[in-house]
């Protein structure tokens, strides 16, 4: 994705083709699932290690926002301030409705370069049942966060990604940009109220979508997305102008 923020964990690359950098890609450790179910609310089937999300600066959750599923990394501050009316509580690490494939029991769910803090009233969870992680942060923690036992300052928390920003950077233009060109499209896509449908070829063992609208809803609200005619094996990539 050509943004700051990236979910790098839908990004697995196929057999043969190059790795994201740092390591980014397919569920990382030796509890992972040998298959993936669609989202649902069932029980945990496995443990990632590897980052879901990274975001390159601030990581902001408002409106009606309600979780990130799988490890959260963010170089800058992490801050909640959600509308009145709606849940007040952020999930990190374990989703509601996912793939129940958390970061292991123990681990950081959300490392935070920054402050972290969460209005009044609000609260942040790194739990579900037995299974919870904790939350890192190199800046001042304000708010509520639960359980207590997970957060931990660490001055250094967000050291070990920060050269992530920059090989993202670098590998998102090529992934983009054919020399000053984007990159050519082997596939279409339509957005229908709150539903983005993708259509690849069917054919080409790299799907590729050129995408220059906001991926939010037509209301401003989540968006689904489904994929079709990707044939197996093949990598899938959206570029976001």
């Amino acid at each position: 994705m050509a943004t700051a923020a990236a979910m790098v964990g839908v990004l697995a690359p196929a057999a043969g083709a190059d790795p994201l950098p740092g390591g980014l890609g397919p569920c990382l450790g030796s509890s992972c699932p040998p298959s993936w179910n669609d989202p649902n609310n069932g029980p945990v089937v496995g443990f990632d290690s590897n980052i879901n999300v990274f975001v390159g600066g601030d990581f902001l959750v408002r409106e009606a926002a309600a979780e990130a599923e799988g490890k959260v990394v963010t170089l800058g501050e992490f801050d909640m301030n959600k509308r009145e009316g709606v849940s007040q509580i952020y999930n990190v690490g374990i989703a509601g409705v996912g793939s129940r494939v958390p970061p292991p029991d123990g681990s950081d769910y959300l490392t935070t370069g920054g402050d972290i803090t969460i209005a009044d009233g609000q609260r942040l969870l790194a739990e579900e049942g037995e299974h919870s992680g904790r939350v890192a942060y190199a800046g001042a923690l304000t708010g509520t966060v639960n359980p207590t036992t997970a957060p931990r300052f660490d001055a250094d928390a967000a050291a070990p990604y920060t050269q992530l920003r920059p090989q993202l950077t670098e590998a998102s233009r090529c992934y983009a940009y054919d020399g000053d060109e984007h990159r050519e499209a082997t596939g279409t896509w339509e957005q229908v109220g709150d539903l983005m449908t993708f259509t690849g070829d069917g054919t080409s063992a790299i799907q590729i979508f050129d995408v220059d609208a906001d991926l939010e809803s037509e209301t401003g609200g989540n968006t689904g997305f489904v994929f079709n005619g990707i044939p197996e094996g093949a990598t899938v990539l959206v570029n976001v102008y």
